[in-house]
């Protein structure tokens, strides 16, 4: 096992350092695993470490009465560290109401963990002289994470007699567990979506593609959806019925279309979008688990020093995209 060594002795010219050279120490405590040993070797150990001033204070502090707990005070390490506390930093120079606000008032920030919140609780109590300080702890932890979920939970599993390290357990599991279940979410790409076939008679046909650009071109009416527009008079009606058949356009005297759907209306340069019949389309499934990465491949273009990472155009007629709403 490594050694460690124990912080650099306590400056005694300035006792308000008190709180954070203990801290020092009890990270020592727990590195060097000596708060496993007897009290007496944890309260020689904190003593020497302090330095040799404080030898003189040790033996002039007022221990409590023996109980059945603490039969002997001076070997018990917590009952050293606080009165310790009391010498260097007396309780009528702090504020106890305003240590016992910041306590009330701390909640679990953003980004931290229950493990982090919770050590944050512990040094606030530090210096608010609550009799019932892990129960106080317990209640603030339930009370202030951030986890809506988790706060119901913890109000609904934990009572009165409920130890803190039974709740600090409960709350670091169910952080645990959340942080898994995340990790296996992707975020899952449709790379391409396809139109399907109506079931129906056999006038249920997939719509034939027109010319103009891929998706966007205009599609004869085939029966696939009677109650398109139609493009030659920009009126409902069954397939077969159209009254503009035969007839002349009063726009351009070709046959075969109204006036009012005429696309050399206006401007020759202007060309009106007119879509008989809108394809429809669904998306069968989305698969969660990729198998496979996503297909890109990289470049070298011309005049370019480095390559150049593009996606695999898949020739969808259709887009899908994620809302980040």
């Amino acid at each position: 096992m490594p050694s460690f060594k124990p912080p650099a002795e306590f400056n005694f010219d300035r006792p308000a350092e008190w709180p954070s050279w203990k801290q020092r120490f009890d990270r020592y405590r727990s590195a060097s695993q000596l708060y496993g040993k007897p009290g007496e070797d944890q309260v020689s150990a904190l003593i020497y470490s302090m330095g040799e001033k404080a030898e003189r204070i040790f033996e002039h502090l007022t221990f409590p009465a023996a109980t059945q707990a603490i039969p002997d005070p001076k070997k018990d390490y917590e009952t050293v560290c606080r009165l310790l506390t009391d010498h260097f930093l007396p309780r009528r120079i702090r504020n106890l109401i305003h240590e016992r606000a910041k306590f009330n008032t701390r909640v679990q920030q953003e980004g931290e963990s229950i493990e982090q919140y919770v050590h944050a609780l512990l040094d606030l109590s530090q210096f608010c002289d609550f009799t019932d300080k892990d129960e106080r702890i317990r209640d603030r932890m339930v009370a202030g994470v951030r986890d809506g979920e988790l706060a119901q939970r913890l109000q609904l599993e934990i009572t009165a007699a409920t130890p803190l390290q039974d709740a600090i357990d409960s709350a670091r599991h169910f952080e645990l567990v959340k942080n898994q279940v995340s990790t296996k979410s992707q975020t899952v790409e449709v790379d391409a979506v396809r139109g399907r076939r109506p079931r129906g008679g056999s006038n249920s046909r997939r719509p034939a593609r027109g010319s103009g650009s891929r998706g966007r071109g205009r599609y004869e009416n085939r029966g696939y959806d009677n109650h398109a527009d139609c493009g030659r008079c920009g009126r409902n009606h069954q397939k077969g019925n159209c009254p503009a058949t035969g007839k002349k356009c009063l726009e351009c005297g070709k046959i075969g279309h109204f006036r009012a759907v005429c696309r050399s209306r206006n401007n020759v340069n202007n060309v009106a979008h007119v879509a008989e019949e809108e394809p429809r389309y669904f998306i069968g499934s989305t698969v969660t688990e990729m198998s496979e990465p996503p297909w890109l491949k990289r470049f070298e273009m011309e005049g370019a020093r480095t390559q150049v990472t593009f996606k695999i155009d898949t020739g969808a007629d259709v887009n899908v995209l994620f809302s980040l709403s």
